[in-house]
């Protein structure tokens, strides 16, 4: 949906997904983007030699994927997804919208939660 291209192609072996990837794959997929929902790897991945020579890793774009209230861009499949899909698109193309993210998020939260959000959530959602 945010138009980005997927360097990793692979057939999921359950319906599930999360398929492991080996830092030998992503070295030779050398993305210049990657999109984590582990909090812990994201963390991780700055300081590990192992992943210092990958392109994203180097200009620091490895993104956290938000969760609240539940996953953006994975499961349980749902209209965050729609959001999600802004969010991806607003990294990788930022030149191609006015506003800002948080706007988007405090209108969403508005618009499906009947929610308004104040300045120090929508941090915590975007930057958890």
């Amino acid at each position: 949906m945010a138009k980005a291209e997927l360097v990793h192609q692979c057939q999921p072996s359950s319906p599930k997904g999360f398929e492991r990837v080996t830092i030998e794959e992503v070295i030779k997929e050398n993305p210049d983007v990657i999109f984590a929902q582990e909090k812990e790897f994201v963390k991780q991945v700055y300081s590990n030699p192992s992943w210092r020579s990958i392109a994203a890793v180097r200009n620091h774009h490895v993104y956290l994927i938000p969760n609240i209230p539940f996953n953006w861009v994975d499961r349980p499949p749902s209209f965050m997804r729609v959001l999600g899909a802004e969010w991806i698109a607003r990294i990788l193309y930022p030149h191609r919208f006015s506003g800002t993210i948080e706007a988007s998020v405090a209108h969403f939260y508005r618009l499906f939660f009947q929610k308004e959000l104040t300045p120090k959530q929508i941090h915590s959602i975007l930057h958890r």
